[in-house]
């Protein structure tokens, strides 16, 4: 959902543009709706829609509950999987998974900063 020109939120930090929630549910709708169509016409079964959310840092529409809102969002316009970036600790990702429920997978980016502990595979 960052605005173009996209950027690494990782290398620029808290800097992200997003674009406003009423976008972000056009542009995922957008794409749950192709996806239908291609499984309805019989072809490409295998299509997956990953909706990813990059206002946790973002300069606007930012913040740890409007990923939220935004995840939950995406779940209910059909998205198969749904993914926070740059969320800040486990404690969030729990907080995630509990809006969620379990229905649809969760993804996790795990990138290893300066004073940002590595979880272990299991923590999942």
């Amino acid at each position: 959902d960052q605005e173009f020109p996209k950027r690494c939120t990782y290398a620029a930090g808290g800097g992200v543009r997003v674009v406003s929630r009423h976008e972000s549910r056009e542009r995922i709708a957008a794409a749950v709706a192709a996806a239908n169509e291609v499984r309805d016409s019989g072809g490409c079964e295998d299509v997956l829609i990953v909706a990813r959310t990059d206002c946790r840092l973002a300069v606007e529409h930012g913040g740890f509950r409007e990923a939220v809102e935004r995840c939950v969002m995406f779940q209910e316009l059909g998205a198969d999987v749904v993914y926070a970036e740059n969320l800040q600790s486990r404690e969030e990702y729990e907080l995630l998974r509990r809006e969620l429920g379990n229905s649809t997978p969760l993804m996790l980016a795990q990138v290893q900063l300066h004073g940002n502990p590595k979880s272990n595979q299991g923590d999942g």
